[in-house]
């Protein structure tokens, strides 16, 4: 989904984009950096859609472009060749759902999907989840933890932003991004002499 909006957006030809007739507003495109904020505003407003909602809107913005590519993400060969590299290939879901918004059936069909196909094609056992969008209570339930668990996961990642500690539950790791510029994190240096 994420993908096909901010692609369809940056290849657009105008200098605004009226999606008012599927609730999502107008906005200005005329510049890269506008085009930018569109996507991000766009995304916010779709991922907590119902997912049949999310789908058509997102088919619907991916088809105001022609010749949208279809190979915006990792292709089969990419992924393998990462993994053959030694990159330590994570499961997430089959289409990002927000797994809060789903039944427990079709939340356990979208993570043990993508952890089946996973395993298949990189021939490997697949280790690590990590949650679409990450907010326990917003993006996913407690109760959904016993289906990562269930699908034999060794742990998972939640996006709550602080560093994981040896009190943190290894079903709903903290982390944070190196270049998140709207969180502060003082990293105490490890001195090998004392650790």
């Amino acid at each position: 989904m994420e993908d096909s909006i901010i692609e369809a957006i940056r290849l657009m030809p105008q200098t605004s984009l009226d999606l008012s007739g599927i609730g999502l507003g107008e906005f200005a495109i005329a510049t890269p950096t506008q085009k930018a904020v569109t996507a991000s505003a766009i995304l916010e407003k779709l991922k907590h859609l119902e997912p049949a909602q999310r789908l058509s809107h997102t088919q619907f913005i991916a088809g105001l472009v022609k010749g949208l590519p279809d190979d915006l993400m990792l292709t089969s060969a990419e992924l393998k060749a990462l993994h053959g590299h030694g990159m330590e290939i994570g499961g997430h879901t089959v289409s990002h759902p927000i797994l809060a918004k789903l039944d427990d059936q079709a939340a356990m069909d979208e993570i043990n999907t993508n952890k089946t196909s996973l395993e298949q094609l990189l021939n490997t056992t697949i280790r690590y989840f990590a949650y679409p969008n990450g907010k326990l209570g917003e993006d996913y339930r407690l109760s959904q933890i016993e289906l990562v668990k269930h699908c034999q996961y060794q742990a998972a990642l939640s996006t709550e932003a602080r560093m994981a500690n040896s009190s943190s539950s290894i079903w709903q790791l903290p982390r944070f991004t190196p270049w998140d510029a709207t969180q502060s994190f003082k990293l105490k240096p490890i001195n090998p002499l004392t650790s």
